[in-house]
């Protein structure tokens, strides 16, 4: 998908920063190889530090991921490619500044109309059983 995003008019112009899994940092090179022909993908290991990441980013393209609540935290717009298992935090679907997509036409749809689009300011909204204090320090 990433490879054909970057093909298109559009998706040349976005800056895409593929994330790895921390279970993932042993295929760091393998990808490194695969967008080497992408100058706008940067490879980023999984051991990095998701938060930082987060505040560089206008939005994020996940399955399914613990970082979509994060990024809702931090006022960052969720892409869901609806793949595999992408339904096991169907709990999101319904929040703003979450958006389904089936396919990458979906996906640059979103992106041409995210002047429009709004999202929550969640704060700390899906952390709210945790004490404050704590997560303010560690963000």
């Amino acid at each position: 998908m990433v490879r054909s995003l970057c093909n298109n008019e559009i998706g040349a112009q976005i800056r895409f920063y593929y994330k790895l899994h921390p279970s993932e940092e042993h295929l760091y090179d393998y990808y490194v190889r695969e967008f080497d022909n992408l100058p706008n993908v940067e490879v980023i290991p999984g051991s990095n530090m998701i938060m930082e990441l987060l505040s560089k980013v206008s939005f994020i393209l996940t399955i399914q991921s613990t970082v979509e609540f994060e990024a809702l935290t931090m006022g960052v717009k969720v892409m869901i490619y609806k793949r595999l298992d992408f339904d096991n935090i169907d709990s999101l679907f319904e929040e703003d500044g979450v958006y389904l997509m089936n396919n990458e036409n979906d996906l640059l749809t979103v992106y041409q109309n995210f002047k429009n689009l709004r999202v929550h300011n969640y704060g700390y909204y899906f952390f709210r059983g945790l004490d404050s204090i704590v997560v303010d320090s560690i963000i």
